[in-house]
């Protein structure tokens, strides 16, 4: 009888254990586990012929890399991007199912464009005002380099540098879509976008915009 006693509270007390390890588990982490997904833009503005920063962009709050005698010179800025709801939903349906419209695409295709002073929306599905297409600043597909994960985090670039081959005035955005097709059979989807403080080339000039992805799970 004491044997039987014995082994029942050894069993009641594993039994407790189990659920208690249960029991802290969830409190740590209620909700289960989620994953972040953060987007940022960088541009660098060569002016090849600048000898002296421009005024006009530095009050727009770009960097130069030189302030006198310079054999031109480099301009840099980060503002923010912003992906859109269109964006969102096309990531959802690209990992859990087939046949949604672009799931076959890759967000890959930068834009320039004179928007007139677009602000970016969620709501946005097209790239603000006119895309450009002439100049050196047509849409391309950039260079995608995915980072190696570590820690539950990874970092994807998509760069591309653009050389103007004629001027172009009042630039101030750019997009981040799954296509260089505007319209028709095979037109973009706008995956993200972002201001770009304004700006304007002259033949020669060089233009780096990256787009920085950063995915992390916690």
């Amino acid at each position: 009888m004491q044997k039987k006693i014995i082994a029942l509270a050894i069993a009641f007390l594993i039994s407790l254990s189990i659920f208690t390890i249960v029991y802290i588990d969830r409190s740590a982490n209620p909700d289960g586990f989620s994953i972040a997904l953060r987007i940022s833009t960088s541009i660098v503005i060569f002016k090849h012929l600048d000898s002296f920063p421009e005024a006009s962009l530095l009050a727009e709050g770009y960097k130069a890399d030189c302030e006198i005698a310079c054999s031109g010179i480099h301009y840099s800025l980060d503002p923010v991007g912003r992906i859109s709801n269109v964006g969102m939903t096309w990531i959802a349906n690209k990992l859990h199912t087939s046949g949604y419209q672009n799931t076959t695409n890759v967000a890959r295709s930068i834009f320039i464009s004179v928007s007139g002073g677009a602000s970016p929306s969620y709501t946005d599905t097209l790239c603000p005002a006119t895309v450009q297409t002439t100049n050196g600043l047509s849409p391309i597909n950039a260079v995608v380099t995915i980072g190696s994960p570590s820690s539950g985090v990874i970092v994807t670039t998509i760069i591309n540098a653009f050389t103007a081959s004629g001027s172009t005035t009042s630039i101030d955005f750019t997009c981040l879509t799954t296509s260089t097709t505007l319209s028709g059979s095979g037109a973009y989807m706008l995956f993200a976008e972002s201001n770009l403080p304004v700006f304007s080339t002259l033949s020669g000039d060089l233009i780096t915009i990256t787009w920085t992805e950063t995915a992390s799970s916690s």
